[in-house]
């Protein structure tokens, strides 16, 4: 490997980390917002629910 092959890499692990790190958080997040999300808006429980399998899926 070359010098810019190892940064390259390094570059594009660092990115994958950060989207793994950004996704499990908004995942989780998501979770306490969901009753707040149904109370607040027009979302039922069964389209709440949807879209947490949609979440959790993701």
């Amino acid at each position: 490997m070359t010098h810019s092959d190892s940064d390259s890499l390094r570059i594009a692990i660092a990115g994958a980390f950060s989207l793994v790190i950004a996704l499990g958080i908004g995942r989780f997040l998501f979770t306490p917002a969901l009753p707040d999300m149904i109370a607040e808006t027009s979302l039922t429980a069964i389209s709440g629910g949807y879209l947490a399998a949609i979440n959790y899926g993701g």
